[in-house]
């Protein structure tokens, strides 16, 4: 992190003027050559290639996105009644 009393620009977006800045690339990736590099480009390809032409890729399906969501609410749950809780959890 850097912190400063003089106002510099954004590296992706030059017209917004800040104080603090976080040094290393911008998390979604760079702007290169007038285009995005980086992991959500990467990521964007990648689920492109499965939905246009069938490919097997990194990303979960839907039944597996669902687990992880009742898994997080089951997380929650727990947390918030300081007890464990049963999976799979029953819907409120």
């Amino acid at each position: 992190v850097l912190a400063t009393s003089n106002e510099s620009g954004e590296g992706y977006a030059p017209d917004k003027m800040r104080r603090v800045d976080f040094l290393g690339s911008y998390p979604p990736g760079d702007m290169v050559l007038g285009e995005l590099r980086g992991p959500m480009r990467e990521e964007t390809e990648q689920w492109l290639n499965r939905i246009c032409m069938g490919l097997t890729t990194q990303h979960a399906t839907a039944a597996e996105a669902h687990n992880r969501l009742m898994l997080t609410k089951a997380f929650d749950k727990s947390a918030r009644l300081k007890r464990p809780i049963p999976l799979p959890i029953a819907e409120e």
